[in-house]
């Protein structure tokens, strides 16, 4: 951990899991922690003789992912489309930051092994499979297969970068989902109704990905 705050002493706490864990003083303007994954750490800093103070937390992710696909799509139902994710990728003292937002969630990530690729994913939800079809002598109910529902389209990834190519640190899929099956015919023993299938649903359209170069 580093912060840029005036004076030359500092009170540093940190917390971990909503808990106290480091409580001290230092000169220094930079603090090494062991973190261990998958736990929450929240930190704040002061500075003793001059004014300042920075509060920040973070979590160490050995996923690798930004994962928000659309929803599948209930039984004859088209599966939603992709959302859009906003991306910027910069390089600072810190290292490969990567800030993410979708809708009203943000996160903020530090790319410790920039060798290893970064999943962006915005997939389309699946189409819902279509209901069979059913035959219920008793109550003359007779039906045929439902249609399955159509697949949603990909999302769209915006990317901001500055002097960084994106591919060499990010992989990202806007795929559609896939096309929900027809529904079967109805068990019955006639020439007709052994061919009242339901339709298997539209495909969808691939997202988009777009690239602005900041000065």
């Amino acid at each position: 951990m580093r912060w840029d705050l005036p004076g030359k002493e500092f009170h540093l706490k940190i917390f971990r899991e909503g808990k106290p864990f480091v409580d001290t003083r230092l000169k220094a303007k930079e603090f090494c922690l062991e973190a261990q994954s998958g736990l929450a750490y929240a930190w704040s800093v002061e500075s003793l003789d001059q004014r300042g103070r920075l509060d920040s937390e973070f979590r160490l992710d050995t996923t690798f992912a930004f994962q928000r696909d659309a929803r599948d799509g209930a039984p004859s139902r088209a599966g939603s489309n992709g959302p859009s994710i906003d991306i910027e990728l910069y390089r600072d003292q810190l290292g490969v930051n990567l800030k993410v937002s979708c809708a009203r969630e943000y996160q903020h990530f530090l790319l410790a092994d920039a060798s290893v690729p970064f999943l962006i994913s915005a997939r389309g939800g699946n189409g819902g499979n279509g209901t069979d079809g059913r035959f219920v002598p008793e109550q003359q109910i007779l039906t045929r297969g439902k249609d399955g529902g159509d697949a949603g389209w990909g999302g769209c990834v915006r990317i901001r970068t500055r002097d960084l190519p994106w591919r060499a640190y990010l992989l990202i899929d806007v795929s559609p989902g896939e096309p929900g099956l027809g529904g079967s015919a109805p068990p019955v023993n006639d020439p007709i109704w052994e061919k009242a299938c339901g339709k298997p649903g539209r495909p969808g359209r691939l997202g988009s990905i777009s690239t602005e170069v900041l000065p």
